[in-house]
């Protein structure tokens, strides 16, 4: 009746929504940060030895939203005050004249250059 009255108000649903992936995400989950397995063969994986029903599209896009979601964990960017932080990049340059000179340099760089 809310709903009518007011049709701008969202009224919550306490429906519980079930897939056919649900038992299958733990398994899933390992075999992506384990082994980086790609949907196709998780699938053929899940069908052959779990007993798994439902569609390879099912799985692909479970495995594209869980890679997206990791990759966004491991790229969290921090900002320090200027002045507290510096960083400095790595070079080695292997001079070949008699193979045992090796040449190391630091190439320091600036972040607003970048």
């Amino acid at each position: 009746m809310d709903k009518i009255m007011n049709p701008n108000t969202k009224v919550a649903s306490n429906r519980i929504y079930t897939t056919k992936l649900d038992g299958f995400e733990e398994i899933i989950n390992m075999k992506i940060d384990k082994f980086g397995a790609n949907g196709k063969s998780i699938f053929y994986f899940l069908t052959k030895n779990k007993g798994y029903t439902g569609g390879y599209t099912t799985v692909a896009n479970y495995v594209r939203t869980h890679k997206i979601q990791e990759q966004h964990k491991a790229t969290v960017r921090f900002e320090t005050v200027p002045g507290f932080q510096a960083q400095v990049d790595w070079k080695e340059e292997i001079v070949y004249d008699n193979m045992r000179n090796v040449v190391s340099k630091f190439i320091g760089r600036n972040e607003k250059e970048v």
